[in-house]
């Protein structure tokens, strides 16, 4: 019915990457090629003979006016024109379109070309984007040449320094320098820039005018082609006020523990489910009559009548938050005297116990209890004024009366006085929702007292932040309300961080897929609904083939870019109520719903193996990577989503054995990961008696010193085909099979001899760490295993240093703390290894008598760039430091992390910086080289 053009030319069509099309002169279609498919979404049997259906309603009008014009003979270049998807969907094209003539020269139709040039578009649009992000933000940025001579510099910078930017251009920062640094700082920072390294740390800089300034800087080399350094991007930023800030924050906890200790009225911290007294000050020692060491012995019900102890006991069962009321009890004094008290009463976290401070005071004595009033007023006032969290008292129609500076900074004003001069109305001026604050007034009213409400706020400049309030009503003597007053604390922070935990708890950060906890979530709620409707699930697990070649050969960062464009490809290749997750590395798993048949599914991975075999455009690179797909289907492969997931496992990989690229439906038998892993399990069976195990020595440093202080014993495997097997792909078979024991029990035997045998050579005696496995720890005779190796090798048990991890001391904790008491006895060390990734408890080390922390290895590696881990390094040295335990960080690299350590008073390191694990012998040449000062040791162990 429709003539077809010629083969040759139809295939050359075809592959054509733009939509070619053809209409008759009644605007029917005649051809239709596998870019228009793809640009449109209709197939080509499906428009065939049909008309033209990619013209949105309201343009309609324009298409029959070009059709008229072609058909006349006429042709149409370049014209942007608007068009619809199937799905609905419009967008921009660009149009070319002729007339075809046939033998007598008469009009049979029209050809038409068309281009998508919707992320043409948006790609303009992000550039544009870029550069007003760059000129509009609040950090100071300067780009330089490789030579350091300035080339362009944002407003921020003319804001901070005073300079503008034609003042700057062509010139060196060093202008900038106040003359306040030593030499050694610009030096160290030149030589890691030059070297390709970011630069980050903080100078004294001169702005314009003379004044000097705190600026924390962060430098990054730019390559722009394939050579070496061209520029250099300097981000800026004025921490002046941030360090003043940090020094009145000190000085104000400094000042709340001397107004505990000295207060004038008794004050004390108790437990509220015990009861038992946990700290008491020097007021209520003098006025009740009894010791601090009395105090701390007793109860709070030991301080009151017999038969005040029922109330007492109701009253400490009711919750509290924040402030507790003013109420009236009895207390008993040491010599026996009963007196009424006004009680005070605040919850707190002391140290991680739920505690209630009190603040009792004598009504018997009113004038000297006036009095301390008076004062506690007067310090009240002053604690107002400098309190670190905002305070205010606004009429109820909204207009401030009384702000502090806290609140007034929180709002970009320099003084509550400034806030007061310029704000008539907080509801309307500095609330978001301009009607929050008429809400709060009718809560009041309902409710009473408000505590913690969330409420979101502007800033002077227009910014947006999140705060927690604290309010009440203030009447006058008729009972009338005349203010509202309360506290003000910033959570902007915490808001911040709490929409990133929840990203991170079911979002991949790499990819920005859900991950493997959002996607069992959604797999658990399809498979409910197919039982309700009788329909099938699929699982498609994928993994990229061959992906570690492109991460060794060009690098980790090549392969993060190719796992996000692998991402969104996936996501383009399914429908939108089907899920695409990362499991980690190159390993994706596809939950598709609503199937009818397994075919459905069949087609779906067909299309995505054809479609991730397309070639993937990376900068500088452009890559072809193949998948290998395995399928389940619910009901037919499983009930339940980890069958689902491991049979989709299993027949991955035997796509991977079927050649790669290709695709494979589960099918019972598919077992060669268990296979493999009985295989390994076989060997590990023979490997102690065939001695293929052996020890390396990784050195521990001590900071002060830079004298070696111990060194751990880290177990490899030679296997006779596999080559060298590291722990971790050997050990968890080891535990699940008990071959745990003999092989744990072998690393103690050879650790402890080579450690006795360094002594006998007359080298340094130092400690040798032993890692111990949560089941051969929990095995019974495992201290009986202890007592007999050391008499077997006559190594002291002060030289064995044993690691545990902190999650297998609570489990069953009374038995782990009889075994570690035995243990200590003994006079064995014990170290918590890994700590601050498992419950990272503190009161728990106090019962079991640790020696030593070691800081796991995960925050050392992020620790000068992530403030929270750096957060979580600084508690856990100074909390062991309290508790008079030593602190050992590992996975040390670099020099900045042995600063950070250092200037926080870390005991000692372990890692690549120092040394990497060591054969023995090169272990004793370890120690018989070292110097014994700590700078030379440190400067010259890492070589």
């Amino acid at each position: 019915m429709f003539e077809r053009p010629q083969h040759s030319l139809r295939e050359l069509i075809q592959f054509s990457p733009l939509a070619i099309e053809e209409l008759d002169p009644e605007g029917k279609v005649k051809l239709w090629n596998a870019a228009a498919e793809q640009m449109f979404g209709w197939r080509e049997s499906e428009v065939l003979g049909r008309a033209y259906p990619a013209i949105p309603a309201e343009s309609r009008a324009e298409f029959e006016d070009e059709m008229r014009h072609v058909l006349n003979g006429a042709t149409i270049q370049s014209k942007l024109v608007r068009r619809q998807r199937q799905d609905g969907r419009q967008f921009d094209a660009r149009l070319w379109a002729a007339p075809i003539h046939n033998e007598r020269n008469q009009v049979i139709g029209i050809t038409k070309i068309l281009e998508d040039v919707t992320v043409q578009e948006a790609a303009e649009e992000r550039l544009l984007l870029q550069s007003a992000v760059l000129q509009a933000t609040a950090n100071s940025i300067v780009i330089t040449d490789d030579q350091g001579t300035i080339l362009w510099t944002n407003p921020a910078f003319s804001q901070l320094t005073g300079y503008g930017s034609e003042e700057v251009l062509g010139k060196n920062p060093r202008l900038l320098k106040s003359g306040k640094q030593d030499s050694a700082l610009y030096t160290n920072m030149w030589a890691t820039i030059t070297s390709g390294n970011v630069w980050h740390g903080e100078v004294v800089n001169r702005k314009k005018d003379g004044s000097l300034y705190n600026e924390e800087m962060t430098i990054t080399p730019v390559y722009i082609s394939n050579g070496g350094i061209t520029h250099y991007v300097a981000v800026k930023q004025d921490v002046t006020l941030r360090r003043v800030a940090e020094a009145a924050l000190r000085q104000a906890e400094m000042q709340y523990r001397f107004l505990f200790e000295n207060n004038p009225l008794p004050m004390w911290v108790f437990d509220r489910t015990t009861l038992n007294f946990l700290a008491v000050n020097e007021a209520a020692i003098r006025h009740y009559g009894f010791s601090r060491q009395e105090f701390l012995s007793m109860t709070t019900a030991d301080i009151r009548p017999e038969e005040d102890i029922p109330r007492l006991l109701k009253a400490t069962a009711q919750p509290i938050h924040g402030l507790r009321e003013v109420t009236l009890w009895r207390h008993r004094k040491k010599d026996g005297t009963i007196i009424d008290v006004e009680i005070v009463s605040h919850e707190l976290d002391f140290h991680g116990i739920q505690a209630e401070l009190v603040a009792p005071r004598d009504v018997t004595e009113r004038k000297r209890a006036e009095e301390a009033l008076r004062r506690a007023e007067e310090k009240y006032r002053a604690i107002v004024e400098d309190a670190i969290v905002g305070i205010f008292q606004v009429t109820p129609e909204g207009r401030p009366v009384s702000i502090n500076r806290a609140l007034a900074r929180m709002h970009g004003y320099d003084s509550g006085e400034q806030l007061l001069a310029e704000v008539s109305n907080i509801g309307s001026e500095l609330f978001a929702d301009p009607n929050a604050w008429q809400g709060l007034g009718r809560m009041l009213e309902k409710n009473g007292p408000l505590r913690n409400v969330e409420l979101e706020i502007y800033d002077k400049d227009g910014n947006k932040k999140w705060v927690s309030a604290n309010v009440r009503v203030v009447t006058d003597a008729a009972g009338k309300v005349v203010l509202h007053e309360g506290t003000v604390e910033d959570i902007s922070a915490r808001k911040a961080a709490e929409k990133q935990v929840q990203f991170l708890t079911f979002y991949d950060v790499l990819t920005g897929l859900p991950n493997r906890t959002l996607l069992r979530d959604r797999v658990l709620v399809a498979l409910l609904n197919a039982r309700q409707r009788g329909e099938k699930v699929a699982l498609l697990f994928l993994d990229l083939d061959r992906f570690k070649i492109i991460n060794d050969s060009l690098g980790h960062s090549i392969g993060d870019l190719l796992l996000k464009q692998v991402a969104q490809r996936l996501k383009r290749g399914v429908q939108e109520q089907d899920t695409v997750a990362h499991m980690g590395g190159d390993e994706f798993l596809i939950l598709l719903t609503g199937i009818k048949e397994i075919a459905d599914a069949v087609a779906v991975a067909e299309h995505i193996v054809k479609l991730m075999a397309g070639e993937f455009v990376i900068p500088s690179h452009s890559l072809n990577i193949t998948c290998s797909l395995g399928i389940s289907i619910f009901p037919d492969h499983g009930g339940d989503a980890e069958t689902l997931v491991k049979h989709a496992d299993q027949a991955m990989y035997s796509a991977k054995e079927n050649g790669h690229n290709n695709f494979q439906l589960f099918r019972p038998g598919m077992s060669v990961e268990a296979t493999a892993r009985m295989t390994l399990e076989s060997s590990l069976r023979l490997a102690v008696a065939k001695k293929e195990f052996f020890l390396e020595y990784q050195p521990q440093l001590d900071l002060a010193t830079g004298q070696i202080t111990g060194c751990e014993a880290l177990i490899r495997w030679r296997h006779p085909k596999l080559g060298l097997v590291l722990p971790n792909k050997f050990i968890p078979v080891a535990e699940s099979s008990g071959l745990i024991g003999p092989i744990g029990e072998w690393v103690l035997k050879t650790a402890c001899a080579q450690a006795r045998q360094w002594q006998d050579e007359g080298l340094s005696r130092v400690p040798v760490a032993v890692n111990v496995s949560a089941l051969q720890f929990r095995q019974e005779g495992f201290v009986e295993l202890i007592k007999t190796v050391l008499q077997e090798t006559d190594l002291a048990p002060e030289f064995l240093d044993l690691e545990l991890t902190e999650s297998m001391l609570l489990t069953d904790a009374e038995v782990m703390l009889s075994r570690l008491q035995q243990l200590r006895a003994m006079g064995v060390n014990l170290t918590i290894d890994d700590f601050g990734t498992g419950y990272s408890s503190f009161n728990y080390l106090k019962h079991f008598q640790v020696h030593k922390l070691k800081i796991d290895r995960s925050f050392m590696r992020d620790v000068m760039i992530s403030q929270g881990d750096a957060a979580i390094a600084v508690t856990i040295i100074i909390m062991a430091k309290s508790l008079g335990l030593r602190v050992l960080a590992e996975g040390v690299e670099n020099e900045e992390q042995v600063a950070f350590l250092r200037s926080h008073n870390c005991d000692e390191i372990q890692g690549n910086y120092f040394s990497q694990p060591l054969p023995v012998a090169e272990f004793a040449d370890k120690l018989r080289g070292l110097p014994h000062k700590s700078d030379a040791g440190l400067a010259t162990g890492h070589r």
